[in-house]
């Protein structure tokens, strides 16, 4: 399952409402996949920190 309040910290800013719609999609297919998704954000995120890459934050 993806969770929003996790996802929102990854990208550093609120979803889009079309974002939360998508998110809810994708939480209706099997759990595995949800969690399949939710970490490769997670990472991505992970990686931009290791590689020095910062989230530009407004």
């Amino acid at each position: 399952m993806m969770n929003k309040i996790m996802l929102e910290k990854a990208i550093g800013r609120e979803l889009t409402d079309a974002e939360k719609i998508t998110v809810e999609w994708v939480n209706c297919w099997e759990k595995e996949t949800g969690l399949n998704l939710m970490g490769l954000v997670l990472a991505a995120k992970e990686n931009g920190f290791s590689q020095g890459v910062a989230a530009k934050n407004k």
